[in-house]
Parts: C-alpha cells; sequence; structure tokens
C-alpha cells in the first residue's frame, strides 16, 4: 500500500491556542469544519482511520526510518481520497 500516492479531502476540528471567552468558545465551535487537503503516501486504511505520510525516501526500504510525519485521518473525516499519477525522475 505504500506505492499509492493520494489526495484526501477531509474535515478538520480545528482547535485554538491558549484561552478564551466561553461565548466565543461557544461561536467558534459552531463554525463549519475546516476542510483540508492533504497529499502523501498511503501507510493504512481500514474501517476507522487511514494513515498518510507526505514525505519519505527514495527508494522506499521499510525498517530504515523511511518516513517523516504520518497523519492520521478517521475515516468518517474523510470526504474524498483520490489516487495521484508520479511523474517520471527528472534528471
Amino acid at each position: 500500500m505504500a506505492d499509492r500516492l493520494v489526495m484526501v479531502e477531509w474535515l478538520d476540528s480545528g482547535r485554538v491556542d491558549g484561552w478564551e471567552d466561553a461565548q466565543d468558545a461557544v461561536r467558534s465551535a459552531l463554525d463549519d469544519p475546516l476542510v483540508c487537503h492533504s497529499v502523501g503516501w498511503l501507510m493504512h486504511e481500514d474501517e476507522q482511520r487511514i494513515i498518510v505520510v507526505p514525505t519519505r525516501k527514495f527508494p522506499f526500504r521499510p525498517g530504515t526510518g523511511e518516513l517523516l510525519s504520518k497523519l492520521v485521518i478517521p475515516s468518517c473525516a474523510v470526504l474524498s481520497m483520490r489516487a495521484l499519477t508520479v511523474g517520471r525522475k527528472r534528471r
């Protein structure tokens, strides 16, 4: 599965750093969820989640510390996912 490059459209719950007024907290929580787009290598997919990794070493060799920054997205938050085509290596 690690050879499948995908673009995922998903809903993020959002967050606020620091203290905020109670009324503002409720008001901002009622805003529409954030729609995000992420591109990466699909490492895992099951009924509960997908795991996408935007950066990996080339050539990909499992077990060599080859991944940087994983993104775990609950399946219920995924709006769409489509496979992307990897172009030829530039010289």
